[in-house]
């Protein structure tokens, strides 16, 4: 994205795809604490209408086990 204003016909044309994983199966990387709550935070920045405003349709979050 770049720092010019979008028009909302330009909406559509944006997708994120956020990832959030605390814990791994593999027992060589320590747990992680804020992983998942950083990734809600940042979905919710992109669909904020002041910062990004993503359609929450083009979002998608998967958190811990849905990331697989």
């Amino acid at each position: 994205m770049t720092g010019t204003p979008r028009s909302a016909e330009d909406d559509s044309a944006y997708f994120a795809l956020i990832i959030g994983i605390s814990e791994y199966r593999d027992p060589r990387i320590p747990k992680l604490n804020f992983t998942h709550a950083d990734a809600r935070a940042f979905r919710d920045l992109l669909v904020n209408k002041r910062h990004a405003g993503f359609p929450e349709e083009n979002i998608k979050l998967l958190v811990d086990e849905q990331a697989t």
